[in-house]
């Protein structure tokens, strides 16, 4: 699990990083910091499960309200050539996509059994 925990650190802070040019990085910056501390904590420290499985359930509920239900529309737009944002629906659909990776993260932190636990 440090294994685990390390990589996932390494790629939470990645994320965090390219939010920089993002219209709001002080939100998503800050997001995927804490998602790269839980991963560390949960390799390296004793913190209670429930702590991360909090953490998952809140994701998967930001991540919900503003991931966008007009999946074709989406998908239009991001089959379209190129990487730039071309509407607000792309934005909130990449960043609902990050809340629900966050989400897995941190629900297997929550439930993978500690070593030596019963």
């Amino acid at each position: 699990m440090k294994l685990f925990s390390a990589i996932s650190a390494l790629l939470f802070v990645g994320f965090a990083s390219l939010q920089f040019n993002d219209l709001d990085p002080h939100i998503w910056v800050t997001v995927y910091l804490i998602a790269a501390v839980a991963m560390v904590s949960r390799g390296f420290f004793p913190v209670p499960k429930i702590v991360y499985l909090t953490g998952a359930a809140a994701a998967v509920v930001v991540g919900l309200v503003i991931f966008p239900w007009h999946l074709t529309q989406w998908v239009n737009e991001e089959l379209q050539p190129g990487v730039a944002m071309k509407s607000d629906l792309m934005e909130e659909s990449r960043e609902g996509l990050g809340l629900v990776i966050v989400a897995i993260f941190l629900a297997v932190a929550g439930l993978w059994p500690k070593k030596g636990a019963a």
